[in-house]
């Protein structure tokens, strides 16, 4: 019995002792990137290969806790080992992001009662819009280097009603302060946290694959370091997902309303939850009506978004973002190749190839649903492989879009989607080689090392699993 606790301290130990040193490292680099200095000057190599080790380190300590028993002592290790994590990273000066200049201006707006999406920034910096309110223009003057700084100031928000309570949250605690919304996303962080803990407890999986989101580095980074609103999705489907596998399918439906509210993509999960209740279907079809009258009510305000025409974020973004990605890029060329001997939708090769992928996403969904859900393993394997195809044929791969798979991870692990870990702070070289002149270096050849390796992997699993679930013997619930 020693010996085996011992092996289980031995095979997280010594990578907890590294993770800690690394991010110390990375704590030492953070005051060197300096907002508006010199790309050049900023130690982005240094920094991109220590998040690349720690992604190592954790992707190693990750696999392991799969295999570790239900201990409390290896169990309160990882939540200790996680808050230290969280505690250095807490205060750090954000590294080569600003969206959360953004997030605080909108905080603002919300909170002192007006329409985020009935403006964008410049509307007010510059005055712009046919009409603003001047306590509107008085705010951006309080506001002072968060106005100066939030991006695409020429194009309104992008995000949905949700998230803007809880950036309006954030300056009610502190105005203009980034430790305030920090403050914000942790609370997201331990909520999701418990609740994947209860989920792990509930379907009879190891507490120990907790490790899983708890430690990982990219969560680390994106959210206590550069302070990115992903996470505020998590603690709402987490709570659907606890709540639908207890039979508590009104509660679920409402919770996922808010997920949505919160940023769009949940509704990816909706139809495979509903699959996974067969049994009551009459249930389902009232949760589903209570939780699209709940959605309704909550996105009603970004309709002042249309009156923006082109400035408005989500045309932007819907259109024209793209960034990080390689099998998107692939799809955009067969449409180009498919497209030139006919002649037709030249111009937009980049719009039809997004609908291209709206189609194949749809298309997998559809596979996705085709049997019933019995099992929780399947359930959740299930919503690993939407999520992660999801994730991986996007046309913008941000390394903090991998949050939204990320608890899912730790209730069906797969080590191809795990290994996007150690190899997306490969985004971060994009700096670098804009700063030298030579972005499309990145665009066109990065990124594939980016991505080979999780490709690879990927296509190993395909072969010898044939997608299968990780077993576990718990049953859904009877509804």
């Amino acid at each position: 019995m020693k010996n085996s606790r011992k092996q289980d301290w031995r095979a997280l130990g010594i990578p907890a002792v590294i993770l800690v040193m690394l991010v110390a490292v990375f704590v030492g680099l953070a005051p060197r990137f300096v907002y508006g200095s010199d790309m050049l000057a900023r130690p982005i190599i240094p920094f991109v290969l220590t998040m690349m080790v720690a992604g190592g380190v954790y992707f190693f300590a990750a696999w392991r806790s799969i295999s570790l028993p239900d201990s409390k002592q290896v169990f309160m290790f990882i939540v200790v080992v996680g808050v230290i994590l969280r505690a250095l990273l807490f205060y750090t000066h954000p590294i080569l992001e600003d969206d959360y200049y953004r997030y605080l201006w909108d905080g603002g707006v919300t909170a002192n009662g007006f329409n985020p999406y009935a403006y964008t920034p410049d509307d007010v910096f510059l005055f712009e819009g046919d009409y603003v309110p001047e306590e509107l223009v008085r705010l951006s003057d309080e506001a002072g280097r968060v106005a100066d700084r939030v991006n695409h100031s020429s194009l309104g928000t992008v995000y949905p009603p949700v998230s803007q309570g809880a950036f309006a949250l954030a300056h009610v605690f502190a105005p203009w302060n980034i430790q305030s919304w920090k403050f914000v996303l942790l609370l997201c962080d331990v909520v999701t946290f418990i609740v994947l803990v209860k989920l792990l407890s509930l379907c009879q999986i190891p507490k120990a694959q907790s490790l899983i989101y708890w430690w990982n580095p990219i969560l680390l980074k994106e959210t206590y370091n550069s302070a990115h609103m992903e996470i505020l999705i998590l603690p709402f489907l987490m709570l659907g997902l606890y709540w639908l596998i207890q039979a508590k399918v009104y509660r679920s439906g409402l919770a996922l309303a808010c997920a949505v509210g919160a940023k769009l993509w949940p509704v990816l999960v909706i139809p495979i939850l509903l699959r996974a209740n067969p049994a009551c279907p009459r249930r389902s079809m009232i949760a589903l009506a209570l939780a699209t009258a709940v959605l309704v009510t909550l996105l009603s305000p970004m309709m002042r978004a249309f009156s923006l025409g082109e400035r408005s974020g989500f045309i932007a973004y819907g259109e024209s973002w793209e960034m990080n990605d390689a099998l998107f890029m692939v799809v955009e060329r067969i449409v180009q190749l498919a497209s030139t001997p006919f002649n037709v939708f030249s111009d937009t090769v980049e719009q039809w190839s997004r609908y291209a992928i709206g189609a194949i996403v749809f298309v997998w969904l559809v596979l996705l649903l085709r049997k019933p859900i019995t099992e929780v393993s399947d359930l959740f394997n299930r919503l690993v492989l939407l999520l992660g195809v999801f994730f991986m044929l996007s046309p913008t791969q941000f390394p903090w879009y991998f949050l939204w798979l990320l608890p899912f991870l730790a209730l069906s692990p797969r080590p191809s989607f795990l290994l996007l870990s150690v190899m997306l702070p490969m985004y971060y070289l994009r700096f670098y080689f804009s700063a030298i002149g030579n972005v499309e270096f990145f665009h066109n050849r990065l990124v594939w090392v980016e991505y080979a390796p999780v490709l690879l992997y990927s296509a190993y699993e395909l072969y010898r699993y044939k997608l299968a679930p990780i077993p576990m013997d718990t049953q859904l619930r009877a509804q």
